[in-house]
């Protein structure tokens, strides 16, 4: 069984681009079963003081600590410099999605 909970909702700017990327996030635990390889992600645990932030898009060490923490949550990240940086950002909690 796999039970899945909608946990985030965040907005992505990227520098020159007027699309906005819209983003859900969701926490997925399974009670049986292996995750398994697919062309998008190869499943790899670590543990959570071991999370490797610089492997990962700048944005996720934002977010990813309320994540952790559990929590649900809504923002807005804008990038610059072709989009390898963080120009602003607005992350907060939240009790219920919209």
């Amino acid at each position: 069984v796999v039970i899945v909970d909608k946990v985030g909702i965040v907005n992505f700017y990227l520098e020159n681009d007027s699309l906005v990327r819209r983003v859900h996030i969701f926490l997925c635990s399974m009670e049986d079963g292996t995750p398994s390889e697919t062309d998008e992600m190869r499943p790899k645990w670590f543990d959570l003081k071991d999370i490797p932030f610089e492997n990962m898009w700048k944005s996720d060490s934002i977010w990813y600590p309320l994540f952790l923490e559990n929590k649900k949550f809504i923002g807005e990240l804008w990038f610059k410099n072709e989009n390898k940086d963080i120009k602003n950002h607005s992350i907060q909690a939240v009790i219920k999605l919209p």
